[in-house]
């Protein structure tokens, strides 16, 4: 079970079912890619059921911070072109 994670702050998130961290968008398990923050949820990846990353109610500045962290990742990225 995730301690640490954007996913906690979705209003998606499910939690943890036979030992695996699952939500709306993924049923059977989170990537863990997804579920430890190395990539964001914010746009549909095609195997995620249509559903993305939506902040539980009080929690919209943890929304704001993971577009902020994408927006600074594609940036750092596109500099090291």
């Amino acid at each position: 079970m995730i301690t640490e994670s954007f996913c906690l702050s979705c209003a998606n998130y499910i939690g943890e079912v036979n030992g695996r961290d699952v939500c709306k968008a993924f049923p059977e398990e989170i990537p863990v890619a997804i579920l430890v923050g190395d990539e964001l949820h914010l746009e549909p990846t095609g195997n995620d059921n249509g559903v993305v990353f939506e902040p539980t109610p009080g929690n919209e500045s943890s929304a704001e911070l993971a577009r902020m962290f994408a927006a600074m990742t594609t940036k750092q990225a596109l500099a090291g072109l």
